[in-house]
């Protein structure tokens, strides 16, 4: 069931100017950060262009358009520390790391498989042709989960990377853009709802529902039987318990269109490209509201979280590292530069690289 339609955004923005964000009533602070640690981690060349970062474990795994994989040790956050750089002409976008395995989307229609089980000797282990662009990667244990502009979600035994073998694939109802994986369900954001799909046994994934949008979502996040989702301005709600019939539960409108979600314990953090990080406490359920704006530096795209801190990729060519261990009050520990501009962050499970 389709939400109300927000049908204009100066509709919108009127409201927020007369009545405030509409998350309750409760009071908002705002906080600019305080001085931060700088590392430059710049690799010896002068056209290195970051296009996605993944965060895994102690490492940062940084590609570039055209260029390759920077790895980077992040153990101390505050004193990054360049390990390697793997050459790979073809790099086009979007990675994941799972398992030892860094998954890179190639120019054309394939994918190159990069060993990094010992990141200072990391390399490229094998390259594996899926037919068609990939527009989104996701990891888990020895599967990568990629969606493509032919309209599926391939999956990919990556237990040996030098032979990445195709071992299931669904057909979706329409084109993807991006894919992220909760447990043993996928969910496949398309450019108007976002597609549910059990990959509980990898070599026969199985489409089980779908959460309607109006406009489509820019990005998702499940927690507790929860879907947290990003439509233009607001966070929305969706019972996912069962997947097969999502349910709209509630919302909570912002003074900003987030780019990116993500939640721990008992919180929302939202990014935008403009103005930082909003913190919505979601618990209770009923009563979302806002608890804080942090400012950040940088122009914020996208965010993981990794135990007690938020890594968040900036345009600005650098990545943030936040301490949330106080969740409604996030601090940042340094900025790590990052050469070019990182357009995503994933996460890999920690003691998995």
């Amino acid at each position: 069931m389709k939400t109300p339609v927000r049908q204009f955004a100066f509709c919108w923005a009127l409201a927020v100017l007369s009545f405030g964000l509409g998350c309750g009533s409760h009071k908002i602070l705002f906080e600019n950060p305080s001085p931060f640690n700088l590392a430059d981690i710049t690799p010896s060349m002068l056209n290195f262009q970051s296009a996605c970062v993944c965060v895994g474990g102690n490492y940062a795994y940084t590609s570039d358009t055209g260029t390759g994989l920077l790895i980077v040790d992040i153990t101390d956050p505050a004193n990054p520390r360049r390990v390697k750089f793997v050459d790979v002409p073809s790099a086009s976008g979007p990675i994941a790391v799972s398992n030892g395995v860094v998954c890179m989307a190639d120019y054309g229609n394939s994918i190159t498989l990069i060993d990094v089980t010992q990141p200072e000797s990391a390399h490229v282990a094998g390259t594996f042709d899926v037919l068609s662009p990939v527009s989104g990667i996701a990891a888990q244990e020895d599967y990568a989960y990629l969606v493509t502009e032919s309209s599926r979600l391939i999956v990919l035994d990556i237990g040996n990377p030098e032979s990445g073998i195709v071992v299931g694939s669904v057909l979706l109802p329409s084109l993807p853009r991006g894919v992220r994986l909760f447990g043993n369900q996928a969910f496949v954001i398309g450019y108007e709802d976002i597609w549910i799909v059990d990959v509980a046994a990898p070599a026969s994934p199985e489409l089980l529902g779908t959460i309607e949008t109006d406009y489509g979502s820019r990005d998702i996040a499940v927690s507790n039987g929860f879907a947290y989702l990003i439509e233009y301005s607001q966070l929305q709600v969706f019972d996912i318990d069962p997947p097969e019939s999502p349910v709209y539960v509630t919302e909570c409108s912002l003074d900003v269109v987030p780019t990116n979600v993500v939640v721990s314990n008992e919180y929302a953090y939202l990014t935008d490209s403009y103005s930082g990080m909003r913190v919505v406490d979601i618990d209770p359920i009923e009563d979302l509201h806002l608890v804080r704006i942090v400012a950040l530096p940088g122009g914020p795209r996208n965010a993981v979280i990794s135990d007690d801190a938020i890594y968040v990729a900036n345009q600005d060519d650098s990545l943030l590292a936040l301490d949330i261990s106080s969740p409604s009050q996030p601090k940042i520990l340094a900025t790590i530069p990052t050469p070019g501009r990182p357009e995503r962050v994933q996460s890999m499970p920690m003691g998995s690289e």
